[in-house]
């Protein structure tokens, strides 16, 4: 895939005759991102991949389906009596996205929204920690000619079991974060010529 992305950008980039900016037909695009609560005992945050292939229906518009793969580190620490390890949980979630290329130009500002269903889930304590299926992002940011930054928002609820004491007594406790994730990655195809 990451072949056939490299192909097609220099494809784009060796044709004069080409857009800078989308028009119709398949796109599809690799991204790399970075969500992160800032809390100051890192309570949460998570490296993340994704994928999307697509239609761009018009030069503003596009809509498609892509997979997102994070690795996120979760911690359940709430007061100096509870022990605060870090868990790491994994997930796989296939999403729709729309996104809204603003301009017509090189450079364009852009919304995006994803919607999807994780649907495999999994962490280093045998599956005590369980949170929300639902993935639900808002993002705003900017194209340049292929290449796309961005910031988004995302929020989770985490639930899981946790040892306190001496005696290692297990209690259940729920937790809700919220994140910023900077996101970098660049997109391929629907470039008409002129």
């Amino acid at each position: 895939m990451f072949g056939l992305a490299a192909l097609s950008l220099t494809a784009t980039a060796g044709d004069k005759k080409r857009a800078d900016f989308p028009s119709q037909g398949y796109r599809g695009s690799f991204d790399f991102a970075w969500a992160d609560n800032f809390n100051k005992d890192r309570t949460y945050f998570s490296p993340q991949f994704s994928t999307t292939h697509g239609y761009q229906i018009m030069p503003e518009l596009y809509t498609g389906i892509g997979v997102l793969f994070d690795l996120r580190a979760v911690n359940f620490g709430s007061r100096i009596e509870h022990t605060s390890n870090e868990n790491s949980v994994y997930s796989i979630s296939p999403f729709l996205t729309v996104r809204y290329d603003i301009c017509k130009k090189k450079v364009s500002p852009y919304v995006e929204g994803r919607i999807g269903y994780r649907v495999l889930s999994g962490c280093n304590l045998d599956d005590e920690i369980k949170y929300d299926e639902l993935y639900a992002v808002p993002m705003v940011g900017v194209r340049l000619n292929h290449f796309n930054i961005a910031v988004s928002y995302e929020w989770i609820t985490v639930g899981g079991y946790n040892c306190y004491g001496g005696n290692y007594m297990e209690y259940y406790m729920t937790k809700r974060y919220s994140a910023i994730g900077f996101h970098a990655g660049f997109d391929f195809g629907a470039r008409k010529k002129q």
